[in-house]
């Protein structure tokens, strides 16, 4: 295991790399050369967002415009990172340069989930979305959005969990608030009702299902996800395969980015949730990038002794292990 300190300047390339490991911006030699490149966002881009970054590189000879208006700040090479504002709905950017043209369609979407119609859960608002596998013991919370003054609960594995209606809910901005200032929290719109619960058997308990009764009507509705209990005793480890396993502090790319793993580590799995499995350490990984296998014992190492080396730019400090852990 080979841990390197480095400390880099925040920049939109880097931030926008950091949300969305399918598009990782490129600007390669071939690029920052004089045809006008735009590594950011693709033609038909979607977002939640109310700004986007419009990234890219063009010859620094030669004027870029947005929409008729050029953009005055630019790198000597020509790379340019400016942000826009966004309307719900489509929003259309014309990027010219010399004799060049790009048409953007930025579309943005709400992101309120529409609020339920008559006597009827709101669209999309039940929790969980995705399967997920939780320890014995561990906390299970459920939401829902609803009319007001409803009466709501949640069967699951032939236990009824009361969901009560929350006075305030808010939601946080993505990552990328952090580059426009504007990441104060958001109230949430309509009526959200939560609740917890735990489970100690292991086990699939199926998908959770959601009641409603108001003014003596009673629905009732599925969630998207199913609940599995990890067994305590037969232990599922990951392990990666990929030369750098993106370790993230929740289950997407909208959550920010850990350490990465490298090639060959080794830990327990301690939660899941759609592709996204939760390491004993505490960090999200996808699925895709481990191998999963069962094992008598989580995997385990002690530190006793670190050598350290200078290398260009940094110092490179090496633990032996027993096993390649998770940092």
């Amino acid at each position: 295991m080979i841990f390197l300190g480095v400390i880099s300047t925040i920049c939109p390339i880097a931030m926008s790399h950091n949300n969305r490991d399918e598009n990782p911006l490129k600007l390669s030699e071939e690029t920052t050369t004089k045809s006008l490149f735009l590594a950011y966002p693709s033609a038909s881009h979607k977002t939640t967002s109310d700004r986007i970054f419009l990234i890219g590189t063009a010859s620094p000879e030669a004027e870029v415009t947005v929409n008729g208006k050029a953009i005055n700040e630019r790198s000597k090479s020509g790379h340019f990172a400016p942000s826009f504002p966004l309307q719900i709905g489509k929003n259309i950017f014309t990027v010219r340069h010399q004799d060049e043209e790009k048409i953007i369609t930025v579309t943005r979407n709400s992101n309120q989930p529409p609020l339920p119609v008559g006597i009827a859960f709101g669209q999309g608002s039940l929790t969980p979305a995705k399967d997920i596998a939780r320890m014995p013991g561990e906390l299970i919370c459920f939401q829902a959005i609803a009319p007001p003054n409803a009466n709501i609960s949640v069967l699951l594995a032939a236990q009824t969990i009361p969901l009560l209606s929350q006075s305030q809910v808010v939601n946080l901005p993505g990552n990328l608030a952090v580059l426009t200032g504007d990441n104060q929290p958001v109230p949430s719109a309509g009526e959200y009702y939560q609740g917890c619960a735990k489970a100690e058997k292991p086990g699939d308990l199926g998908q959770p299902e959601f009641k409603l009764s108001l003014r003596g009507k009673t629905v009732t509705q599925k969630a998207p996800g199913k609940v599995t209990i990890l067994s305590p005793t037969v232990f599922e480890v990951a392990e990666v395969t990929v030369e750098e396993g993106v370790a993230r502090t929740g289950p997407s790319t909208t959550y920010s980015r850990l350490t990465p793993l490298p090639k060959g580590t080794k830990a327990l799995i301690t939660g899941k949730e759609g592709n996204y499995l939760r390491l004993d350490y505490g960090g999200w990984i996808k699925a895709d990038e481990t191998k999963i296998f069962t094992d008598a014992a989580p995997p385990r190492s002690v530190i006793r002794s670190a050598l350290s080396r200078q290398v260009p730019g940094a110092t490179e400090i090496r633990f032996p292990l027993q096993v390649p852990v998770s940092v």
